[in-house]
């Protein structure tokens, strides 16, 4: 038979029993399309290499506060001591976020920017597109302003000019030439960064000699050939230890990390997660079509029986059943790839596991992904048909005993054994869905110390200079309050300098008067700036004491509210309320290396609640806020808006916009987001992990179920004379149904079983992802247990409900 006719054939022979055809290529979709979906992600993001040269070279250097144990960023002082000193690496580098104002034709808009020092781009291995990135050379005090721009803005600001080499970009109000463009889809820490300038250029306004005061700078170092990371943390623990001696106190320490594993630590573990998940999955669908061709097979020993006995050799029978395979693994593995297809595309939005947009265009259908799904399918293919081939070698009986032909001993334990395999993957994927669902529903209550559910927080992109003194500043915040507060769409208002959950922070210094602190080992603390009205619109409640009222003017006594872990660290036992502390402020503008510090006593006139604003699962470092009009250089720092909203709010951004414009129609508003929003953010990863793990969860014990049918299905036509006797000796019914029901159960208890011995063993993999719940929780456990010997009771019930109904006399008749 040629294979055409032989394909022909096997096509005939399946559409025959369509009802098991649908049935395998659906299951085989099921599994190849969800495993390549997920490979997608894997290879788009943990498999490919950073989009850098020689990437694996690269480390990011993090320092961490000696005194408090808390990361931070990296002083002026301490970048120039560390890159000095190394013995370990070719190139350094650093940057920091930035933003300015450019102004256009309607108005003006935010420049999203890095501001860059020494060999970055170097370090990187980024080269220019046109023109030429910045030298390392050029970017101390008194560099030469200059911007390189990414390739997305200098498509949407300039169209794409190439003739844009030379000419100048203004920002606040400051000419900046440009010297080139990167390429499409590269930057740092994302392609979308606007431009890179310079970091000496605003070395006037920045802290640049202060070891003490940072401002989001990150290094980033290539290490020489043959330096190992292990290598370079031996050689920065030395320079950090010759910094501490110099300076005579504990200063920061560095970790060395590859910069692969700093941008991607937060996603490796959920995308390796949800790959071991879907494997499983896999495994059940596997298991599952190995049970239905080895029924089918057994279903179809007396047809092909009747085919040898008409001529046809072993090795066609063989050809036979792998040409009907082939046709199903294709159909199921065509099937899965158009899924996967659909999955993949709409996955990195549904998945916020903060992939980052560095890798998020590589997650596709591409060739090795294919080539995943292509081999899943020949693999998958050739082990279901794997099992009937092998029964090719039929008993000489089987054409007497026709279509009452059953398997033998073996055969049917290994149909168990799959269901049993079935039963315990399935309770594996639902106990960690589970236990994902209550880790994410306990982060969700977790006191975050805040609420402002209904509050839109805008912030402001304040240019460089805007204002000419503090009291114009507040003017312009004190005109966006008014013409929102007459809004009917706004109850209140308020501004604030961080917003909770944002990504953004600022750390101040703090002393206190009658407090038993060393001045050297002083500890930092989260400053923030608000109006008097920020506690009521964040529904903060106040624990002691009072907030800012209007009263906590200029030329009032300074005043500060601070958090009750922060009292109690400070003046444990004691009353909080009136004691005086320093927050070591600038006399005028903030961090102006000219004007040093100064000591104003603050006196405390307030304690609230810890409020969790780095991330929902840990609290916060403590936190003291003071009075926007009492914030001594306060002028130069860009707020938030803070709206709180009647009704929906849908309205409230528009009007936040529109009043901004009318105070000022030279600053923009960066970003306008519901408080909600950066909560959501946190939850985001929880939620979409315990979502996906429970849609695999759910499939896999569908198919256990649809397991469990099947062989028990299988068991009463094949124990058919055995019913029918039992009932004609007596046996009702309901004696029957309960047999059939105790075999079910048999099967799904030993799954269980080992479903929760092997959930129990791999709860360890589970607990990084896990908040305030055990590995092992027994609630979640019991809920488990329970839905599946629910869901196989309801498999099981419909083969014992049709075993009941076994006519004893037709059954001893066949005989």
């Amino acid at each position: 038979m040629d294979v055409l006719s032989l394909m022909r054939t096997s096509a005939r022979s399946l559409l025959r029993r369509p009802g098991y055809a649908l049935l395998v290529v659906a299951t085989l979709a099921v599994g190849i399309g969800g495993a390549t979906a997920i490979f997608s992600l894997v290879q788009g993001v943990l498999l490919r290499s950073l989009p850098y040269g020689d990437a694996d070279r690269i480390v990011r250097l993090d320092p961490t506060d000696a005194t408090t144990g808390y990361g931070i960023s990296l002083s002026i002082p301490n970048y120039r001591d560390w890159s000095e000193r190394n013995e370990v690496f070719d190139r350094f580098g650093a940057s920091a976020g930035w933003s300015f104002v450019r102004r256009t034709a309607d108005g003006a808009e935010p420049v999203d920017a890095r501001v860059v020092l020494g060999d970055f781009f170097g370090t990187l291995g980024l080269s220019a597109e046109s023109g030429s990135v910045i030298a390392g050379d050029d970017t101390g005090p008194g560099a030469t302003p200059v911007a390189v721009l990414g390739h997305g803005f200098w498509e949407r600001a300039y169209g794409a000019d190439p003739g844009v080499i030379g000419r100048a970009l203004v920002l606040d109000d400051q000419p900046y030439e440009i010297i080139g463009v990167l390429p499409a889809g590269v930057g740092y820490p994302r392609p979308g960064v606007d431009v890179y300038t310079p970091m000496g250029v605003l070395a006037d306004s920045l802290p640049w000699n202060a070891r003490t005061s940072s401002f989001g700078t990150v290094a980033l170092a290539r290490l020489a050939p043959g330096v190992a990371v292990p290598d370079a943390q031996r050689d920065m623990n030395r320079v950090t230890d010759e910094v501490d001696a110099l300076e005579g106190k504990p200063i920061v320490t560095a970790e060395v990390r590859p910069l692969s594993e700093a941008m991607l630590g937060g996603v490796q573990r959920g995308l390796w997660l949800l790959l071991g998940a879907v494997g499983l999955v896999l495994l059940v669908a596997g298991a599952n079509v190995a049970n239905l061709a080895l029924a089918r097979g057994e279903a179809r020993e007396a047809e092909l029986a009747v085919r040898r006995a008409l001529g046809a050799g072993s090795g066609d029978v063989v050809r036979l059943l792998l040409a009907e395979s082939v046709w199903l693994s294709v159909l199921g593995g065509g099937l899965g790839i158009v899924l996967a297809y659909g999955v993949a595309g709409v996955l990195p939005r549904r998945l916020p596991l903060q992939i980052p947009a560095l890798m998020a265009g590589g997650i596709g259908l591409n060739a090795p992904v294919l080539g995943f799904a292509l081999a899943l399918t020949a693999l998958t293919g050739a082990l279901f048909a794997l099992g009937p081939a092998l029964r090719v070698a039929v008993p000489a009986g089987a054409l007497r005993r026709g279509a009452r032909a059953t398997g033998g001993r073996e055969a049917r334990r290994f149909r168990n054994g799959l269901v049993v395999g079935q039963v315990a993957l399935s309770v594996m994927l639902l106990v960690g869905a589970g236990l994902m669902l209550r880790s994410l529903l306990n982060m969700a209550s977790v006191d975050r110390g805040f609420g402002g559910d209904d509050v839109v927080a805008a912030r402001i992109a304040q240019p460089r200079g805007a204002f000419a003194s503090t009291e114009e500043w507040l003017a312009f915040y004190d005109g966006i309050n008014e013409r929102l507060n007459a809004s009917p769409d706004v109850a209140r208002t308020a501004e604030t300098l961080l917003v909770p959950l944002s990504d953004r922070s600022w750390e101040r210094i703090v002393l206190a008067r009658d407090g038993d602190f060393d001045p050297d080992h002083a500890p930092s603390v989260l400053f923030n700036v608000v109006s008097e009205s920020y506690f009521g619109v964040m529904d903060i409640p106040v624990l002691r004491g009072r907030t800012f009222t209007s009263a906590d003017a200029g030329d009032a006594p300074p005043t500060v509210v601070i958090d009750e872990t922060m009292a109690e660290r400070f003046w444990p036992g004691e009353e909080p309320i009136g004691k005086m502390l320093t927050l070591m402020e600038p006399i005028g503008d903030d961090d102006d290396p000219d004007q040093p510090d100064q000591v104003i006593w603050r006196t405390v006139v307030g304690v609230v609640p810890n409020v969790r604003h780095y991330e929902l699962t840990a609290p916060s470092r403590v936190e003291a806020w003071v009075p926007m009009r009492q914030a001594a250089g306060a002028s130069r720092a860009s707020l938030t808006v803070l709206a709180k909203a009647r009704g929906k709010g849908t309205a409230v951004p528009g009007l936040i916009r529109r009043a901004v414009a009318a105070a000022r129609p030279d600053i923009p508003i960066s970003e306008v987001r519901p408080v909600s929003a950066y909560v959501a953010d946190q939850l985001g990863p929880g939620r979409a992990l315990s979502a996906t793990t429970s849609v695999f969860g759910i499939v896999a014990a569908l198919l256990a179920a649809l397991g469990i049918f099947g062989v028990l299905s299988l068991a009463v036509v094949r124990r058919g004379p055995e019913i029918g006797l039992r009932m004609a000796v007596g046996a009702s019914p309901g004696e029957v149904v309960r047999m059939v029901l105790r075999e079910g159960a048999s099967l799904t208890g030993l799954g269980m079983a080992a479903g929760v011995l092997g959930a129990a063993l791999g709860g360890r993999v589970l607990g990084a992802f896990l908040f305030d719940v055990r590995p092992w929780d027994a609630t979640v456990y019991g809920a488990v247990v329970a839905l599946l010997a629910a869901v196989a009771t309801a498999a099981a019930l419909g083969p014992a409900l049709r075993a009941s109904r076994t006519s004893p006399v037709r059954v001893l008749k066949e005989q």
